[in-house]
């Protein structure tokens, strides 16, 4: 899915997954980058926040070895707007 902003937030893999999975991210342009991923109670369980990055593909190797089995979602913000949210699925 192409983002009007030139931000293009990909599906994370493996998904399902135990106990890391890779979320990946494309710019057009630089940007102050934030990911997070939340709970499906919506309560942030963890922020990546590499400040600001240039254009081209990016990837995050996500941990989730302290978190619960269960549906999470991501976030992707680009200078403090939401570009893309997707969920995924942690399997213990």
């Amino acid at each position: 899915m192409e983002i009007a902003s030139g931000f293009l937030l990909k599906q994370n893999y493996p998904n399902p997954f135990n106990p890391t999975t890779t979320i990946q991210f494309e710019m057009s342009s630089s940007a102050n980058v934030v990911l997070e991923v939340f709970n499906i109670a919506g309560q942030r369980v963890h922020s990546y926040t590499p400040g600001r990055i240039n254009d081209g593909v990016h990837s995050y190797i996500f941990d989730a070895e302290n978190l619960s089995s269960g549906m999470y979602l991501y976030r992707l913000s680009a200078d403090n707007a939401t570009v893309a949210t997707r969920k995924m699925m942690l399997v213990k």
